[in-house]
């Protein structure tokens, strides 16, 4: 995430001056607060304006304002590293369970990814053979296998879901 960083005392006096700020470029608030300083340290006490925002995930839009950035957006990116976890994988969980934005939830998400398919069929597939239900069925009915009613089972029943190409488990 990228913000714009001014200050009210100089918009306020006409001019939107500032910087833009790569948040990954800093491991903590402290670190971007004081390059955000540094850029407007003509000012003695310079009260920062975050005017603009380039976002490339959707979670991201939750953990700041205008006047605001949270400190768990470092936790959560250290969170995503831990677990492995892609950041496209994360915004298409989030996008699905609409809440808060924590580390918790980065924990969640690792634990209910099932992997990237095409669509819930295409899981389906994979699941029946991963989990051996496939084995349980005589050879020559497997080619006769409804896979699509069984994706729709699994939607229906809110046991998975699938969100930007990406499927998870529910619970």
């Amino acid at each position: 995430m990228k913000l714009y960083v001014g200050t009210y005392h100089k918009y306020n006096c006409g001019s939107i001056y500032g910087k833009w700020i790569d948040l990954d470029d800093f491991s903590n608030k402290d670190e971007f607060l004081s390059a955000c300083l540094e850029v407007h340290k003509d000012e003695d006490d310079p009260e920062l304006m975050f005017q603009d925002v380039e976002f490339e995930y959707g979670w991201e839009h939750q953990l700041y304002s205008e006047s605001f950035i949270s400190p768990s957006y470092w936790g959560i990116k250290d969170a995503l590293s831990r677990n492995k976890l892609s950041e496209e994988v994360f915004s298409a969980y989030v996008q699905y369970k609409s809440e808060d934005i924590t580390e918790e939830l980065v924990s969640q998400c690792a634990e209910n990814y099932q992997g990237e398919y095409s669509d819930l069929k295409s899981f389906a597939e994979s699941y029946c053979e991963e989990t051996g239900m496939i084995d349980e069925v005589p050879p020559f009915f497997r080619d006769h296998i409804d896979y699509e009613s069984i994706a729709r089972d699994m939607e229906c029943s809110s046991e998975f879901f699938e969100s930007e190409g990406y499927v998870f488990r529910s619970w």
